[in-house]
């Protein structure tokens, strides 16, 4: 099986650009210590505090800090107050943040093998995603696939938000067939690059802070995402249909710098991963409920939802890639299929 390169540490750090923004703001990672006594630690992510990376640094947080009884307190920097993804990334592999999230997606640049999660409808239902999450044995081998290949930092937990699905301007998408010859927005992934293009699509990659404005311009015809990224970023305005194909799930990683991670005690370290097993199960349930709720409150606002969807037209073209897929991504890509599969 050929094993897909990872960008180098050189390479990946110009993706940051404007990532180092804020470096200066925190100093060196995991050596805070407050007039209290307690340890003070960073976490930081991407997206707005009401979607589910804003739930899970919340109970990141609170269990931490109850877990420590206090002896470690979080600073927790939401909504990409220090950066975007590539970014934050980019912080924790130069130990300049303790914590952050990422999307398996944007962890691709880093370990392409994390692309086997971005396979189209991986998971069969909600319920075969929130356990694949919590699954011992497929964070183990994610864990120990960081561990190896990822030099600065490693992923702590994985978990989940609510499934993907395609919005746009004008277009509903019923079937594959309304798909082709569109431009979409995807994470940039080749896993996403390669299924996009044999749906007929035409990938585009860009930040998610400029999907606005490509959607409004006309750069880009649709974009997906979970309806919590859709309504936190104000994309229901320029894209007010949303067509519930859930073709893919967002798994998300809680990851940990190394600086920070070795300069713990036992005992610390193992409040940290208790804390972090708390929002692979807490964390990925509410996201779910959350969304829920969302969908009537966005319906009532003038969201037009596309619930008559032909999935079974996605699957046709999806299904028969997901092995030849993870076997361009590498072995351990296997693996967690296989695993995955088992759980369903």
């Amino acid at each position: 099986m050929r094993r897909q390169r990872a960008l180098s540490r050189r390479d990946f750090l110009k993706l940051g650009g404007a990532g180092l923004a804020g470096a200066s703001v925190l100093g060196a990672a995991g050596c805070g210590a407050g007039g209290d006594g307690a340890r003070r630690l960073t976490y930081a992510y991407e997206q707005a505090e009401e979607t589910s990376h804003g739930i899970s640094a919340r109970i990141f947080k609170e269990r931490l800090e109850e877990e420590s009884g206090g002896a470690i307190a979080l600073q927790v920097y939401p909504a990409g107050q220090l950066g975007g993804e590539p970014g934050l990334l980019q912080k924790v592999l130069t130990q300049d943040i303790d914590f952050i999230n990422s999307s398996t997606a944007n962890a691709s640049l880093l370990v392409p093998q994390a692309g086997v999660f971005s396979l189209h409808y991986l998971y069969d239902s909600i319920e075969h995603n929130l356990k694949v999450v919590a699954d011992g044995r497929i964070n183990d081998i994610f864990r120990e696939l960081t561990q190896a290949t990822v030099n600065g930092g490693h992923a702590l937990t994985l978990y989940s938000s609510p499934l993907r699905n395609m919005y746009s301007r004008d277009t509903e998408v019923s079937s594959v067939d309304d798909l082709r010859g569109q431009k979409v927005r995807v994470q940039a992934t080749r896993t996403e690059d390669i299924t996009f293009a044999e749906y007929g699509a035409q990938t585009v990659h860009m930040q998610f802070s400029e999907v606005y404005t490509s959607l409004q311009t006309g750069v880009i015809d649709m974009a997906e995402n979970a309806l919590m990224y859709y309504g936190s970023a104000g994309h229901y305005d320029v894209a007010p249909i949303m067509s519930l194909t859930e073709h893919e799930g967002n798994t998300q990683i809680i990851w940990v710098a190394d600086k920070a991670w070795n300069g713990m005690s036992e005992e610390e370290q193992g409040w940290v991963q208790t804390a972090a097993d708390a929002v692979k199960t807490t964390a990925s349930e509410r996201g779910f409920e959350s969304e829920r709720e969302l969908r009537a409150d966005y319906k009532a606002e003038g969201v037009q939802f596309v619930e008559n969807v032909d999935k079974e037209s996605f699957k046709e073209i999806s299904l028969p890639l997901q092995e030849r897929i993870a076997e361009d991504l590498g072995e351990d890509a296997v693996r967690i299929l296989e695993r995955v599969r088992e759980l369903g």
